[in-house]
């Protein structure tokens, strides 16, 4: 983050960065809860979440997906990745066809339907899906409010 504002910040004031110090059992299990983005209702143009996502079950999901349809602009956008698939469980902590995993949350997989409902039920919708490209192992959602 430190980067990101020293280097993007500085030369274009309103790209703003911030860091949540929400509770995640993999990385950040003294993290507090819930997850809130430091701006008002309505006010965020883009929100960014890279491997966030993949590391998170459904319940998180569902309060991060909320808080983002909180934080947007009515036309404003979101971009995340997730770990997503069709034919599979609704929702797959550490899938072995997706490689080995090194404790919890490692990766989490969403079913394309299911993680479609959450989103949804969040007040968003996928605009776009963009595929997964070899310096980004997942696919990448573009949300927008409903």
């Amino acid at each position: 983050m430190r980067w990101a504002s020293a280097e993007i910040t500085s030369r274009y004031p309103d790209f703003q960065f911030v860091r949540v110090n929400a509770a995640n059992a993999r990385y950040n299990p003294s993290g507090s809860e819930p997850p809130r983005l430091p701006v008002d209702d309505g006010s965020a143009d883009m929100i960014c979440a890279f491997s966030v996502f993949s590391h998170m079950l459904s319940d998180d999901t569902t309060i991060y997906l909320r808080e983002f349809r909180r934080a947007l602009a009515p036309d404003g956008s979101a971009f995340i990745t997730v770990f997503m698939a069709d034919g599979v469980p609704d929702m797959t902590e550490n899938p072995p066809w997706l490689g080995a995993s090194s404790g919890r949350l490692h990766r989490v997989l969403y079913s394309t339907d299911f993680l479609s409902q959450l989103i949804r039920g969040s007040g968003l919708i996928i605009e776009d899906i963009l595929p997964e490209v070899p310096h980004r192992k997942q696919p990448g959602l573009l949300l927008r409010p409903l």
